[in-house]
């Protein structure tokens, strides 16, 4: 279910432009508590993998490496 968690937050970042929240995540997975999306949420926390902006049902969940995507680089001036 971990696994699914990330997917549904990577495939809503990409679909929407902006993070998932607690709550659009429950409803996506089927899952009848936000404390059971909490659990999932933060084993991806503790991965590494998100992070968590805020608290509550409303809070995003923030995916690290397409953060790293599409933040400019910046190029070396020689």
């Amino acid at each position: 279910m971990t696994q699914t968690v990330y997917d549904i937050c990577v495939t809503y970042f990409l679909s929407f432009g902006h993070p998932a929240s607690i709550s659009t995540i429950m409803k996506q997975t089927g899952l009848k508590s936000t404390s059971s999306v909490h659990y999932h949420v933060n084993k991806l926390v503790r991965a590494g993998l998100v992070r968590r902006v805020g608290r509550g049902f409303a809070a995003p969940v923030v995916i690290l490496d397409y953060l790293k995507l599409f933040t400019p680089k910046k190029e070396s001036v020689r």
